[in-house]
């Protein structure tokens, strides 16, 4: 009974994590009296009016002065990112403000889609940004941008790159080659569509974001709910970093995020508690979902992503994964993601999930995932121990999974489909005795089960039935055809 099984590790996934408590405190907080000041851009229009239906306020900037702890501001058709606040121009800074008793709101009239440029929230509490268009920068290289990415080479050689030549060699190249998406990178200087920094308790819902090296991002906050929006044509979709941590007690879900230069949602500096929930992710430059630098107890759950890794050539570190978990600690769980399609023209990563350069306390749950047609590895481990991966679909890739390192030990390899992988289901780097467990997985017509030519007394097994003779794994495991 397969979908029992899938839906009951859902259920368990989703008890052991929970709903945010902030989202259920949300639900059931009482309304209070509050003002509503509207704004738009009509004939009626005056920041002297007292912003009431009738006789609305001309300027955003107007009604963020006027703003109270359990107010709203309603906005209405039209394009308000030439207003100046004094942070410049189209960029509306709400600071030091919010009351955890009283949620206020700034949102889109009914069936309006009003334009900004930036919201800067800095120590705020208990808000909602919903329903807006935030445009920032317009470039011609993102026209009819499908699929991604060549049209961004100043030069291109389809050959891989000479790892004979030294590093700032072979930099040089990759500059003139990538030169106007390098520019790019420089022109967007760290601009944002959203920021939020020392927050909580924060909603952004609904919002459609684009031209900005952050679509939305965060910096030492907590309780932020980011529901769906959609994000486009950007470095980043969702940032989370410094000061650390970076994001706590958050809940990333239903967000549609594609074409970005570098990845669809980073997790950074020592975030946790963070869940990350049925978003959908296309055509990035690197990564879709990464966990980098300290992240802890966060979940990674039911996602899509396709199509990634072509700008994995531009020499950022770490490479091209669907899924990458570099440097985290503990108790962090990757759980029923399709993940697919990820390229790597380096030959080196283009891995489905790779757990990289993990803490030796480090522990990752990686189960009933569907990682495929991946350049690489499905999963690939490097100097990342104690991971438990069960459950998983993984086929037509390079490899099924990879253990890059000696340092790949005390790993749970149980339960999993392999099929049809490219060169072995399981490659091995004189590690393969060092494991915890490999049993009860499925091969399906691959050239080897285990491959761990590194070390000559074990060499390749492509037979089922010679590994169980030869090593205490498998018994319990299958081949088709058997052999």
């Amino acid at each position: 009974m397969p979908h029992l099984r899938y839906f009951s590790i859902l259920s368990i996934t989703v008890f052991l994590w929970g709903w945010p408590s902030f989202v259920a405190e949300a639900a059931s907080q009482k309304s209070t009296e509050s003002r509503v000041f509207y704004v738009a851009q009509t004939s009626q229009a005056r920041d002297s009016n007292t912003g009431t239906f009738q006789f609305p306020l001309r300027t955003v900037s107007e009604a963020i002065r006027r703003l109270q702890p359990g107010d709203t501001i309603s906005i209405g058709n039209g394009d308000y990112r030439n207003e100046d606040m004094g942070w410049g121009r189209g960029v509306f800074v709400l600071q030091d403000f919010g009351d955890p008793e009283l949620r206020t709101q700034i949102l889109a009239s009914n069936n309006a889609s009003p334009a900004l440029g930036s919201i800067l929230l800095r120590n705020v509490d208990n808000l909602v940004v919903k329903g807006f268009r935030f445009h920032g920068k317009s470039f011609q290289q993102f026209v009819d941008w499908q699929p991604m990415p060549a049209v961004m080479r100043d030069e291109y050689s389809p050959q891989r790159p000479d790892y004979s030549l030294s590093f700032n060699t072979r930099s040089d190249q990759i500059q003139r080659e990538f030169k106007s998406f390098f520019r790019l990178m420089n022109e967007l200087n760290f601009s944002s569509g959203i920021e939020l920094e020392d927050c909580e308790n924060i909603f952004v819902m609904e919002n459609r974001l684009n031209g900005y090296w952050a679509g939305i991002q965060c910096r030492h906050c907590k309780q932020i709910s980011i529901i769906n929006n959609e994000i486009y044509e950007t470095v980043n979709g969702i940032f989370a970093w410094a000061p650390a941590p970076g994001l706590v007690d958050s809940y990333i879900t239903n967000n549609l995020i594609a074409q970005t230069l570098d990845q669809g949602i980073n997790i950074r500096q020592g975030s946790s508690f963070v869940r990350i929930v049925n978003n959908r992710i296309f055509y990035t430059g690197r990564n879709h979902i990464a966990l980098q630098e300290g992240t802890n107890n966060c979940l990674v759950l039911g996602n899509l992503g396709w199509h990634g890794g072509f700008y994995s050539e531009s020499m950022e570190f770490p490479g091209s994964s669907g899924i990458s978990i570099h440097s985290s600690l503990a108790d962090n769980w990757v759980v029923c993601n399709r993940i697919g399609k990820q390229i790597d023209v380096t030959g080196i990563d283009g891995n489905g999930l790779i757990l990289d350069l993990m803490e030796q306390e480090s522990s990752v749950g990686v189960i009933m995932n569907s990682f495929s047609e991946n350049e690489g590895s499905g999963i690939n481990t490097t100097k990342s121990p104690n991971a438990f991966i069960w459950g998983n679909f993984i086929g037509f890739n390079r490899y099924g999974i990879k253990l890059s390192r000696n340092e790949d030990i005390n790993q749970t390899i149980t339960g999993n489909i392999f099929a049809f992988n490219l060169e072995a289901a399981i490659k091995t780097y004189r590690n393969i005795g060092n494991q915890k467990s490999i049993d009860a997985n499925t091969y399906y017509n691959e050239k080897s089960i285990i491959w761990d030519d590194d070390d000559p007394e074990l060499g390749r097994f492509g037979a089922l039935s010679v590994l169980k003779n030869s090593t205490p794994w498998e018994s319990n495991g299958a081949q088709y055809p058997p052999k």
